[in-house]
């Protein structure tokens, strides 16, 4: 019966297995255990934010309700680079998202409850803070420069090549809208207008003609007091000149020339007291005087009131009794330098500041350059963090290749601190930014650096970064600038 039964069972059994094949449907694929395990993606599966700026992930995995959890952590942490929110959330889908904090490379690592784990590469890229632009006088064109959050400046485009036009530059000034740049043409006796790219910050040529100005030196485009005006100082051994503008971005008008009564007036400073009353100032070194203490006869800033359309009217100046050749207004108080000498003067209170003594030695001061001498705003890094600094800071580049910075303290007084910049030449201009929180270059998070300074050198632009307090110098390098770099102006990407 048993056999029978085994016989019975083993026929019914073929024939359903023939049946089977004979219908042409074919049994599913065995699937592998591996191709079931869950896996979780991430997308993008790179990031890249710029430093301040903000981007969204999507974390997920396929039928999973769980809790997904970021962590990162080690060599690799993101902390201090970039933050990032929520930490948890639950699948199968989780938008996270990303902000950069500071220039560098970390890893995130997503996991599940299952501890399949999927790792997020994230690069915060360094954003500019300033565009730097320096004029060359011999080699008749214009570096163009971003000064970067990751303390690095770089190119914005190779120099920009003056026309024939405008030869031996020796200044160059930025309209406060970021849009026109000034150039005074020592040779050429002009004053050139070129446009800024609003998307790249490159120089370009503008429709506006040249203005004669003879022998022009330096020029300034004020942010206060009568709108797109421009002022631009030269002339001769005989006497001074003042040449005063209104311009449009497609016009330059002269508003009226006047006489310096000394010759080769140097640096521009201005001021837009609280009463809404505007003055130019002219560090005029070889103008007359009377009654030094001293042996000096010449020497004297020169005041000009502004009216509203921007005209000038000459006002009583002021002795400085010493050779100098560079005048800044810093928040309200004005300050000069020279070979041998500076001084400070309030313009709210009229009356001297309290100065330490003169930083370099005689005859090693700033010389005969229109920007030796600079005022310097504080700014902040594109980040949550923002803050005011303490004071209005300046900074002076010495000729024994230092820069000079001085800051105000509380208590009213001035103090500084000295920046060595190693080949620093004769007669060399100079710069400094400022900002807060301190900056830290790629791979580098124990330097912190609040002070960046950069000095001309031949014609080699030298970079130094340093602390709060000038006690810890880093080198960050010495780039091309061209033949015989002359005047720059800095155009502050953000400021507080």
């Amino acid at each position: 019966m048993n056999v029978r039964l085994g016989i019975v069972l083993f026929a019914v059994l073929s024939l359903l297995a023939g049946c089977a094949g004979s219908s042409g449907v074919t049994p599913p694929p065995v699937t592998p255990f591996a191709a079931l395990q869950a896996t979780i993606s991430v997308k993008p599966t790179k990031l890249n934010v710029p430093q301040g700026a903000s981007a969204t992930v999507t974390v997920s995995e396929v039928n999973y309700t769980g809790t997904f959890t970021a962590k990162s952590r080690g060599k690799d942490a993101c902390k201090g680079i970039a933050t990032y929110a929520p930490a948890q959330g639950k699948g199968p889908k989780l938008k996270v998202k990303f902000t950069g904090t500071q220039p560098g490379s970390c890893t995130i690592a997503f996991s599940d409850a299952s501890k399949h784990v999927a790792k997020l590469p994230v690069t915060v890229l360094a954003v500019p803070l300033d565009y730097v632009y320096v004029v060359n006088f011999n080699s008749n064109d214009v570096a163009q420069y971003a000064f970067n959050s990751d303390a690095t400046m770089k190119a914005l485009a190779p120099n920009y090549k003056l026309p024939s036009t405008c030869v031996n530059p020796d200044a160059i000034a930025l309209a406060p809208a970021g849009d026109l740049a000034f150039i005074s043409c020592y040779a050429s006796g002009s004053v050139l207008a070129l446009k800024i790219n609003p998307a790249d910050h490159t120089l370009g040529a503008s429709t506006i003609s040249p203005a004669p100005v003879p022998s022009p030196l330096d020029a300034i485009a004020p942010a206060s007091g009568a709108p797109n005006a421009l002022y631009v100082d030269g002339g001769g051994a005989s006497t001074g000149t003042l040449a005063a503008f209104t311009y449009t971005p497609n016009s330059l008008t002269a508003l009226g020339t006047y006489s310096v009564p000394g010759p080769y007036p140097d640096e521009l400073a201005f001021n837009t007291d609280t009463q809404g009353n505007s003055t130019l100032y002219v560090a005029s070194p070889f103008d007359p005087v009377t009654g030094c203490p001293n042996s000096y006869s010449s020497g004297a800033i020169e005041r000009w009131s502004q009216d509203a359309a921007g005209h000038l009217a000459a006002e009583t100046s002021f002795p400085v009794c010493a050779s100098f050749y560079n005048v800044a207004n810093v928040g309200g108080t004005l300050f000069w330098a020279g070979p041998s000498s500076w001084g400070g003067f309030s313009l709210s209170t009229n009356a001297p500041v309290p100065m330490p003594s003169v930083p370099w030695s005689a005859g090693q001061g700033p010389g005969y350059n229109p920007d030796a001498l600079n005022a310097v705003l504080s700014q902040t890094k594109p980040s949550a963090r923002a803050e005011a600094l303490h004071g209005e800071i300046f900074s002076v580049a010495a000729q024994d290749g230092e820069i000079y910075i001085q800051t105000r303290l509380s208590n009213g007084f001035w103090s500084h601190v000295t920046v060595p910049q190693s080949g620093g030449l004769p007669g060399d201009g100079g710069n400094c930014t400022h900002v807060d929180p301190p900056l830290h270059r790629f791979g580098k998070k124990n330097e912190s650096i609040t002070w960046i300074c950069w000095s001309f050198s031949g014609d080699y632009l030298l970079i130094t970064g340093e602390d709060e307090t000038g006690s810890r110098i880093y080198g960050l390098g010495k780039i091309p600038i061209g033949s015989a770099p002359a005047g720059q102006a800095l155009f502050p990407v953000r400021q507080p």
